[in-house]
């Protein structure tokens, strides 16, 4: 079971637990609102299993606004993003799902309550931790120091018996034959980017082909077919660029225009989309995206000459 929060980011200020607090989806302080999310996962298989929304305090102390946002009163005590994921865990444990492990990044690693509980539920848990956290390499026994020639006030905390030190300190000091490496499996964004480039290519030819076969002159999406194909060519040379460069690109993003391929796709995305005057227009958004896979980087057409030099 992997734990981990994710972000949404929103414009008021009505929304359940909108707060201004980090967002991972942005990678910095917004206006947002937080969810604790466990998956399942086995090998390259992930499924989501328990989302619960994270209260900030600040909600939670201010009844009107729980009131106004119909937020049970079971559900308006405040709880830590910790607490949160100890709770998923306990109520998949009552459900009596199967699981090896518990994992988490720095945030649930940096709880050693959130880790006792978890171990007193007899599961391993497998959390991230920040590198300056401080680890026994043996386990310490805690106790109450005497006091040092008698001078002062007499100790009254416990103290380890032993001294720790930093978790990247530990590393260092490791030789080369401490390690063992494993492949956990392949970068998650590799294998999207290849699912959503090769499925593009493939919905791109069939779209094409589908246009050509019209026989009239106007394509099935409504636009003027190949208008510009008319064009007298004035010379013809011999290149080395493919259909990402310089001169293919954008000849092949205009023909992609003129049989209306953009139309098609923003017609299809249109009810999964979100609207925003301050945002692209529809088809330039997808013509964008599709040159971007076409190409196969994020560069600008601009920017080969630079790449050449």
């Amino acid at each position: 079971m992997i734990i981990d929060e994710t972000g949404t980011v929103k414009k008021g200020d009505k929304s359940v637990g909108v707060s201004w607090q980090y967002c991972g989806n942005v990678g910095k302080l917004a206006n947002s609102q937080v969810a604790v999310m466990s998956c399942l996962s086995n090998g390259d298989f992930a499924s989501m299993t328990d989302a619960r929304l994270f209260l900030p305090q600040k909600w939670c102390d201010d009844k009107a606004r729980c009131d106004k946002a119909d937020i049970p009163q079971d559900l308006r005590q405040f709880k830590t993003k910790t607490e949160i994921a100890y709770d998923i865990v306990e109520h998949h444990n009552k459900l009596g799902v199967e699981f090896d492990f518990v994992g988490g990044d720095g945030l649930y690693g940096n709880d050693p309550e959130l880790a006792r509980k978890i171990n007193a539920l007899g599961y391993v848990y497998m959390f991230d931790i920040h590198k300056d956290q401080h680890v026994f390499i043996e386990e310490p026994l805690l106790e109450v120091p005497e006091s040092k020639l008698g001078k002062g006030r007499k100790p009254k905390l416990l103290r380890p018996d032993k001294k720790s030190m930093r978790v990247d300190k530990y590393c260092d000091a490791l030789s080369k034959d401490d390690w063992i490496e494993i492949k956990i499996r392949p970068r998650l964004s590799d294998l999207c980017r290849k699912k959503i480039k090769d499925s593009l290519f493939i919905t791109l030819i069939m779209c094409i082909l589908e246009a050509q076969k019209q026989k009239n002159n106007t394509s099935p999406f409504g636009c003027t077919r190949l208008s510009f194909m008319s064009t007298k060519i004035a010379k013809i040379g011999i290149t080395t660029n493919k259909i990402s460069g310089r001169g293919g690109l954008p000849l092949f993003l205009r023909y992609s225009e003129q049989i209306g391929l953009y139309g098609l796709i923003s017609r299809s995305i249109s009810s999964l989309l979100t609207g925003n005057s301050k945002g692209l227009q529809l088809q330039q958004f997808v013509k964008q995206i599709i040159a971007f896979f076409i190409d196969g980087t994020h560069m600008a057409i601009s920017g080969f000459d630079q790449s050449k030099k």
